[in-house]
């Protein structure tokens, strides 16, 4: 008698160009096309991120077993990330203590003034208040179950976590894959930005061929389809998060950070469209 494990997951959906905070919060609405009844999605509340539940309906379609639950909800992740240009998937709910100021009491101040009609006392508070303002950012993701089986079927294909017999290439392609997980697992924009980076980076690099400069710009292009240019922008940036500034291009690097930093959410969706194009050529 056949038996059919069913699997479910709760996912956060975080926005790569808008990192939720507790002040800045997500919200994604997710609707399903293409889909035979394979895979089930609920939009669930959560904080700062929304949580939304997937349901496979049989577990064996994203490999478990031989999986784990663990490693088949990463699948589940990775697939939905790599089909989704803005949002990340991630078993990670970012939390953050905000800090609470409790304000002192001023004393009251009084003055006395000697009128005609005698004393005139004025007494004078001052009360101290704070206040906060908070966001709530809300987009819609289409996610393509057909699309999304397919992705799915090839990581499985690829064995993401088995490292055993492989080639150098294969190395370096699930190694690329790994950085996109950390990247899930990134609580700030910056740490995201830098572990897509490394994701791009080892995919485009995979023969083992170091490509610097102009020449990765060239070559991811090609692999990306997204212009020198615009890879050029994202690899510069890059290095100036990832190294110090150097004493002999101290301006040209200050304003390649700065620059960077201010248009930080369009570079940032470059680069995750960027990595989900290197990676979905290469599995």
């Amino acid at each position: 008698m056949y038996c059919m494990d069913t699997l479910i997951i709760e996912l956060t959906a975080g926005l790569v160009d808008n990192f939720a905070t507790p002040n800045s919060r997500t919200k994604v609405e997710t609707e399903v096309i293409n889909n035979s009844g394979w895979l089930t999605v609920e939009d669930l509340s959560g904080v700062p991120r929304s949580v939304h539940r997937f349901t496979v309906h049989n577990a064996a379609d994203v490999g478990c077993p031989p999986l784990d639950a663990e490693q088949s909800s990463y699948i589940i992740a990775m697939g939905c990330s790599l089909i989704s240009s803005r949002v990340l998937f991630s078993p990670l709910q970012p939390q953050r203590f905000t800090p609470n100021l409790r304000l002192g009491e001023l004393p009251s101040k009084v003055e006395v003034a000697e009128t005609p009609t005698g004393k005139n006392i004025l007494i004078t508070e001052t009360i101290r208040v704070t206040g906060s303002i908070s966001i709530l950012i809300s987009t819609k993701v289409i996610l393509d179950a057909s699309k999304l089986s397919d992705v799915i079927e090839r990581l499985l294909k690829l064995r993401p976590f088995d490292l055993a017999n492989r080639s150098l290439a294969e190395l370096n392609v699930l190694d690329a894959l790994k950085r996109y997980r950390d990247a899930l697992h990134a609580a700030e924009p910056l740490a995201c930005y830098k572990a897509l980076f490394s994701a791009l980076e080892k995919s485009v690099n995979r023969s083992g061929e170091e490509k610097e400069g102009a020449a990765f710009d060239s070559a991811a292009s090609a692999a990306t389809g997204l212009s020198a240019t615009v890879i050029k922008e994202i690899r510069e940036f890059n290095n100036r998060v990832k190294h110090a500034i150097r004493k002999e291009k101290k301006e040209k690097d200050f304003e390649t950070l700065r620059r960077g930093e201010s248009n930080l959410a369009r570079i940032a969706i470059n680069l995750k469209v960027a990595t989900d194009n290197a990676l979905l050529a290469q599995i």
